[in-house]
């Protein structure tokens, strides 16, 4: 069966990832955080330099590619049981990106806030 899920694979994080995020979060915070913050740092620290990825990518303004297309026209097809031609795919694509790209940095950056907030 195909993986469906749209979004950022995020792996646990290593003891050397966690170190290095509690590191970071001292040099930049000057606070000492916890290993499990520092986990949920590193994978909320994965999510958005995803999403900043997929903003670069699309920032580009490129003509979407035409296996991406379809791939977007199949799940449109499959989850809404409409039918789209290979443009409007690309280009709902394109819109969905446009919102959720701000919306989902945004949301981020709250959590991780929510996070250093409690050391401060």
């Amino acid at each position: 069966m195909k993986d469906d899920k749209i979004g950022p694979k995020i792996h646990e994080p290593s003891d050397e990832e966690i170190n290095e995020t509690i590191s970071l979060v001292k040099d930049r915070y000057d606070i000492f955080i916890t290993k499990e913050d520092a986990a949920k740092l590193s994978k909320l620290y994965q999510e958005i330099e995803w999403w900043f990825m997929v903003e670069k990518f699309a920032g580009t303004k490129k003509k979407m590619d035409e296996d991406i297309s379809k791939e977007i026209q199949d799940y449109i097809k499959s989850h809404r049981g409409e039918s789209v031609n290979l443009i409007e795919a690309g280009k709902e694509s394109q819109e969905s990106l446009d919102f959720a790209i701000p919306h989902e940095k945004r949301r981020l950056a709250k959590v991780i806030k929510k996070i250093i907030d409690k050391y401060k």
